[in-house]
């Protein structure tokens, strides 16, 4: 039926099933282990009659393939069995082989319960290991995870204790050990933050000090690290600066961020000339040439800098203050706008009175001479006089004359104060100089103005441009230097006979025609005599003295040509002006006579020469 693939009829199967065991039951065949028989049958073919018995139709079983294989199932009695099929290669046949389970499990049974054991036993010693651990390693770790919490936490009072003589009770000792340490560092801290507290509070309270005086200064103040980056600026300050602290100034760009210029300038202020700049330098300074630009508002600043050392010497701040000099800018805008002013007004007066008068009197300004003030000194008089310009101004009108006399003064007036001169009046067309130094600048004055009358004389060569001439005396004494007047009006002026016989000397020229005479007091005060050239004319008396005054020509600004013949007959000039006086006529005659011959135009010789004939007996006689 299998081998058909006929149909059963459950009727018919406890015959095929008989059958079926004895043809496909095997006896062992001699092999002695039974479980080592080794059948072919084909097990599906056979589970399939096997499960036809419990559950399919007999008419439905077919068996369509056959496959090999090892299967747990019910044997023919009911027992559970071990069975494999397989195909017969010879005969359309399958061979099955069945063991009972229980002889093929019995050995699986046995070595399961073996493993059971073997794994009791690991887990037995992996639960003691894992309790060994828990209580020598994990219990210690744990008592001191949860110390380091309560520590953490800041629970310093914390105490905790382990039984262990290990590493781990060596660490839980050096973890108290720690603990206890830091609990008295933190004990400490505690302490010193409450005087640090203290301390900020005492120190915030100087700040807040500090800072309410720097506030209420009446200045900018304006404080830079040691970098120069800005640090501090009062209200005053941010208030004249136009803004407050900028961080990221420093000092090479502090100008041009508060925009500060040299005074009446489009410059900026010199970094190198900054305050600030040269206080972190080391330096105490002052400007007053700075000025701040808000926009169309001008504020000039007058800046001082300071450096602020530290307690090892070093420089940490620079400090400095300002204030707005806007007010003192105009008053000085206006005092200096007076002064010239006044440097005009004196100018003015100076024209009048000079300045060397006013040096004498020891006074500052014409404002503070009253009349009366007088002083004493020994100076050196020079009075200067043009010839015949009675004369002259006739034939000019009075502009021409006045023309005349300013063009003549104005030659005349530099050489004086060059010579440390200065004059006191002018009469007419005289000029009165007084000099309080040496003799010799007098001379040196009067020489200087004779050789520049010389050159003014070679533009005039006119008719209407005639040369002039002038006479010059100079005397050396004392006098008395004042003012003389009323409330209303008063002058310079000297009174002395050094004054008088200045005048004598100057009219004396005309007489001799000569332009310079000295008087011996101004030849004795004379540092250097031999420069010039100098001799002995005459001696004559002064009005209302019995005093005689010795004259001396001083021939220097001569022409070339009669200095020279004056030089020449120097000494036998002066011995025939000494013998004259002697009354020796015809002595002096001969030696007169011998210096016309060298120097005709020797006119003080002619002069003597006819005072000597007309001393001279006549023959009648």
């Amino acid at each position: 039926a299998f081998r058909e693939g006929l149909p059963l009829r459950r009727a018919d199967w406890p015959g095929y099933l008989e059958w079926a065991v004895r043809c496909f039951r095997i006896a062992s065949c001699g092999v002695a282990d039974a479980t080592q028989i080794h059948t072919h049958m084909c097990y599906s073919e056979f589970n399939d009659i096997i499960g036809s018995i419990a559950d399919l139709d007999a008419d439905a079983i077919t068996i369509e393939t056959a496959r090999s294989g090892l299967n747990l199932y019910r044997g023919i009695r009911r027992q559970w069995v071990m069975g494999s099929a397989r195909r017969l290669e010879v005969l359309p046949w399958f061979a099955i082989v069945e063991q009972p389970a229980r002889e093929f499990i019995l050995p699986l049974t046995a070595a399961l319960l073996l493993w059971l054991v073997v794994l009791a036993a690991v887990a037995g010693l992996v639960f003691n290991t894992v309790h060994f651990t828990r209580q020598r390693i994990v219990a210690p770790l744990a008592v001191l995870g949860q110390a380091v919490a309560r520590l953490s936490s800041g629970d310093w009072e914390y105490r905790f204790h382990i039984e262990a003589h290990d590493e781990l009770g060596t660490l839980a000792i050096s973890f108290q050990q720690m603990a206890e340490q830091l609990r008295v560092s933190f004990a400490a801290l505690e302490r010193d933050r409450a005087k640090m507290a203290i301390l900020n509070e005492a120190l915030a309270q100087s700040e807040s000090k500090l800072t309410q005086f720097l506030e209420a200064v009446p200045v900018g103040i304006f404080v830079v690290d040691a970098r120069g980056t800005p640090y501090y600026a009062n209200q005053r300050a941010q208030a004249l600066l136009g803004r407050g602290v900028v961080f990221a100034a420093d000092a090479s760009n502090l100008g041009r961020v508060y925009r500060a210029y040299v005074a009446g300038s489009e410059r900026l202020y010199p970094t190198e000339r900054q305050p600030l700049v040269r206080a972190l330098a080391g330096e105490t300074t002052t400007v007053d040439d700075i000025e701040i630009r808000q926009g169309d508002r001008v504020i000039p600043l007058e800046i001082w800098g300071k450096p602020v050392y530290n307690s090892a010497g070093q420089i940490v701040y620079a400090i400095a203050a300002m204030q707005d000099i806007t007010d003192r800018k105009r008053a000085e805008a206006e005092r200096n706008t007076i002064t010239e002013q006044l440097q005009l007004l004196n100018l003015a007066y100076a024209r009048f009175v000079p300045n060397e008068f006013l040096q004498l009197l020891s006074k500052d300004s014409i404002i503070d001479v009253q009349p009366g003030d007088a002083v004493e000194r020994e100076m050196s008089v020079l009075f200067a006089d043009i010839r015949n310009f009675t004369a002259m101004s006739e034939k000019m009108t009075p502009k021409d004359n006045f023309r005349f006399i300013n063009a003549y003064l104005s030659r005349m007036e530099p050489l004086i104060a060059a010579n440390h001169g200065f004059i006191d009046k002018y009469v007419g067309d005289a000029i009165v100089a007084l000099f309080s130094g040496q003799a010799d600048d007098a001379v040196h004055a009067a020489v200087a103005m004779l050789h520049r009358l010389t050159h003014y004389n070679t533009t005039r060569q006119r008719p209407d441009r005639p040369p002039i001439r002038i006479g010059i005396g100079i005397n050396t004494g004392r006098l008395m230097l004042g003012t003389v007047g009323g409330s209303q009006r008063m002058d310079s002026t000297v009174i002395s006979d050094a004054v008088n016989l200045a005048a004598r000397l100057e009219r004396l020229t005309k007489t001799y025609g000569v332009s310079l005479l000295i008087s011996h007091k101004t030849f004795l005060q004379l540092e250097a005599a031999r420069d010039y050239g100098i001799r002995l004319i005459d001696r004559v008396s002064v009005s209302g003295k019995l005093e005689l005054v010795s004259v001396f020509e001083v021939f220097e600004a001569d022409s070339e040509e009669l200095r020279a013949g004056k030089r020449a007959t120097k000494t036998d000039f002066e011995q025939a002006m000494m013998l004259y006086h002697l009354g020796a006529i015809e002595a002096a005659e001969a030696l007169l006579d011998h210096c016309l011959q060298i120097c005709p135009g020797d006119h003080v010789a002619q002069i003597y020469r006819e005072r000597c004939d007309q001393r001279q007996p006549s023959s009648e006689h």
